[in-house]
């Protein structure tokens, strides 16, 4: 029963499908524009290692550091192409396919230690071997040892919407609703850091010595761990046309699923980010060329066939128009 069922649906939805696309066609649209997204997480707790050098030996200690992850929004844009079919004058159907581009900094603010519920501190290391130290520092001109703390994100998702577009009255202003998906195409996490070069040398009486030159520059991880492989949530659209083929939107966007994998976590950012369970928000505003068929407002002529020339003949015999005194006619005539 379950099975025919839904054959019949099936079969009706291609009907329809049919006739749509018969009667209109599907017409095509390219959006292009600007977004801005906003990203909040509350405060987590991650576990760490916390260490003490104690009688030779580093005695670890299990502590849960809690940090506060501020999120700070970037511009970024919005390309896509789109593909609509007309299921009647003001009811459309979307979807297509875009490249949103999404770029915010991630900025780690410590709060404190606290014990580990059932911790161990039992665990001892041996002690590290310590490196020597520089016997000449060189920094270069204008050098600052402050670096930035923020994590920079960039990400390019490849986003695939289906709405429901409804145009009531003339068609001007057009409203829209329903459901989007999306993968990452491109992911990137940078810092700026400071990295120091040792180089060994010899002077001139033949003792060894130790160069340490610092440096700034940006370390970036593009291996996209971390992320969700598949992201989706709801979308809406306002939309008002200027003419028939151009018109300018604004749209929102909420993701249900978090933007970070619980299962594995950017090696960049070097803790676990198991307990940032981060939500995007993404308002959109762009323009949009549009190609589609105007719906005919006039009915189509009925077809010069068989069945149409005998309704036509049918019609004419009990319609047409009496000739005046016709009925002293037919008296002559017995």
């Amino acid at each position: 029963m379950n099975d025919t069922l839904i054959r019949c649906l099936w079969m009706t939805a291609a009907w329809a499908a049919s006739l749509s696309l018969q009667a209109q066609g599907p017409g095509l649209s390219l959006s292009a524009g600007g977004n801005y997204t906003f990203v909040h997480a509350p405060n987590t707790s991650t576990q760490i290692l916390f260490s003490q050098f104690v009688n030779g030996r580093f005695k670890t200690y299990q502590v849960l550091a809690e940090q506060q992850f501020i999120f700070q929004q970037q511009p970024g844009a919005y390309l896509a192409w789109g593909l609509q079919w007309r299921l009647t004058p003001s009811i459309l159907i979307g979807t297509g396919l875009g490249l949103q581009y999404t770029a915010f900094a991630l900025e780690p603010q410590f709060l404190g230690y606290r014990p580990v519920p059932g911790g161990s501190d039992t665990l001892f290391l041996p002690a590290t071997t310590i490196q020597p130290t520089c016997d000449e520092i060189i920094r270069p001109d204008n050098f600052y040892p402050d670096t930035d703390p923020r994590f920079r994100h960039q990400m390019l998702h490849l986003v695939l919407p289906l709405e429901l577009r409804l145009r009531p009255g003339k068609g001007q202003v057009e409203v829209a609703a329903g459901f989007w998906g999306a993968l990452p195409a491109w992911t990137s996490i940078s810092k700026e850091v400071v990295s120091i070069e040792r180089r060994y040398k010899n002077n001139a009486a033949g003792q060894t010595l130790l160069d340490c030159i610092y440096s700034k520059g940006v370390v970036r991880d593009n291996s996209s761990d971390g992320f969700r492989n598949t992201m989706w949530g709801l979308r809406s659209e306002v939309n008002y046309r200027f003419t028939p083929a151009l018109s300018l939107f604004a749209g929102y966007q909420y993701a249900f699923s978090n933007l970070y994998d619980t299962q594995t976590k950017p090696s960049l950012l070097g803790q676990s980010i198991e307990g940032i369970r981060p939500r995007i928000q993404t308002l959109q505003l762009g323009a949009r060329l549009l190609w589609e068929k105007t719906p005919s407002k006039t009915p189509q002529a009925e077809p010069d066939s068989l069945l149409g020339r005998l309704n036509k003949a049918t019609y004419q015999q009990m319609f047409k128009k009496k000739k005046k005194n016709a009925w002293r006619k037919r008296k002559a005539r017995r």
